[in-house]
């Protein structure tokens, strides 16, 4: 099945990805909301709704599909025009807009597709001219340190899952900590870097759904001291977002105010003095 995309009338990425397909002799069909094509992706939405990525300001455009997968952005759209289905986990659809690209996941990827993942960076930087903000969770530190040299990267956020034992809990026992700490001193040599640890749900022992403990967070704390020998590292601490729709199996859960992230900030900051605490969105009853 061919290539189809959804657009919008003064859509700049839109263009971009057009632009990308005509460049490189691309055959797709074009379905523009707001000329003519509006009942087709009427008709796509509703059959396609729980696979479609809505952000804080609605649907995500362009939207690409090859007839089996969604691809939303120009990250994701760029990266599967260049490598097919290679960059899964590596590209998602953004939420920043303007010269801004994000939904970039160094971690989320598999490591043999790496230099694909390069390629596509180096178009959104040299050709785009465009700034690329990505996140790690540790892994493939390798991937991370190419991107740190070739200045491909502009904004980087760590989100450091806890100890090693917790990071073990969470990824499985294989995890590599020299590759979690070698992306830390990687991380803290971009000029726009933030380390956080956000409160999410795991399963314990007995099969209980429950957040990470003041201590387990406070893990991630300690872990960043022992691999910057410093105590001043900007970490924050952040609300696991309830309200998004990918979490809504987690609805259970209480939602984590200001007062309740006040312990998690109290014990980290035994390791990071400057820890500060973000709370999601309150949650509205009814």
């Amino acid at each position: 099945m061919g290539i189809t995309i959804y657009s919008q009338t003064g859509c700049i990425r839109c263009k971009v990805v057009k632009d990308f397909m005509n460049n490189n002799g691309i055959a797709y069909d074009e379905h523009n909301l707001k000329a003519g094509g509006k009942k087709a992706f009427q008709k796509f939405y509703r059959e396609n709704r729980p696979d479609i990525f809505r952000g804080p300001h609605g649907i995500v455009f362009p939207m690409l599909t090859d007839g089996e997968t969604i691809y939303q952005g120009i990250g994701a759209c760029i990266g599967f025009l260049q490598a097919g289905k290679k960059l899964k986990g590596f590209l998602t659809a953004g939420v920043l807009h303007q010269h801004r690209v994000d939904g970039i996941h160094i971690s989320e990827g598999d490591p043999k597709y790496g230099d694909n993942l390069l390629g596509v960076l180096r178009y959104i930087k040299h050709e785009l001219h465009m700034k690329t903000f990505m996140d790690t969770d540790g892994r493939n530190s390798t991937i991370l340190e190419k991107i740190l040299r070739e200045k491909l990267g502009d904004n980087v956020v760590m989100k450091v899952l806890g100890s090693k034992k917790t990071y073990e809990q969470i990824l499985g026992p294989d995890i590599d900590m020299n590759d979690v700490k070698k992306t830390i001193n990687l991380v803290s040599e971009f000029s726009e870097n933030c380390f956080k640890t956000i409160v999410i749900p795991i399963t314990d022992g007995d099969k209980n759904v429950r957040y990470l403990d003041v201590n387990e967070v406070a893990g991630a704390a300690h872990l960043l001291e022992e691999v910057t020998n410093s105590k001043t590292v900007p970490y924050h601490i952040e609300a696991f977002d309830l309200e998004d729709p990918a979490n809504r199996r987690f609805n259970s859960l209480q939602h984590m105010d200001f007062m309740s992230l006040l312990p998690y900030r109290n014990v980290a900051r035994r390791y990071q003095f400057l820890t500060t605490i973000k709370a999601g969105a309150t949650i509205k009853a009814g």
